[in-house]
């Protein structure tokens, strides 16, 4: 699967947001073909100006954690891999620990693929 690369930014605006990556656009520049992802609001019509709606405080959120999640997933991938390694080469010290040890184990491989096979 492709996806779009490096760092995303969000570009929140009282009635839109956009997510792009590279060079910061203003959503209101009229470049939602650009963006990676481009929404307006679905809140209640503005009475400043007219013409649009408002963005709600889930959209500024779900906005918000688009980008933060993107933003931490290679990082985590990586510490995730690392720590397995980790497990791979060492023992607990106590033997009641082993499947506990194990079952962890497995949980951080599995979580592992599943990143990977979102990229």
């Amino acid at each position: 699967m492709t996806h779009t690369k490096g760092k995303w930014e969000v570009d929140i605006r009282t009635g839109c947001f956009a997510i792009y990556t590279g060079e910061h656009i203003n959503c209101l520049a009229g470049v939602k073909e650009s963006a990676i992802v481009y929404q307006n609001g679905r809140g209640k019509l503005s009475r400043k100006y007219d013409g649009y709606k408002l963005l709600t405080k889930e959209q500024i959120a779900n906005a918000n954690r688009i980008v933060h999640c993107v933003n931490v997933h290679d990082e985590m991938l990586e510490a995730l891999k690392n720590v397995v390694s980790l497990l791979n080469n060492s023992k607990p010290e106590y033997p009641e620990y082993i499947s506990q040890f194990t079952i962890e184990k497995e949980k951080l491989e599995q979580a592992i693929k599943h990143a990977e096979e979102g990229l």
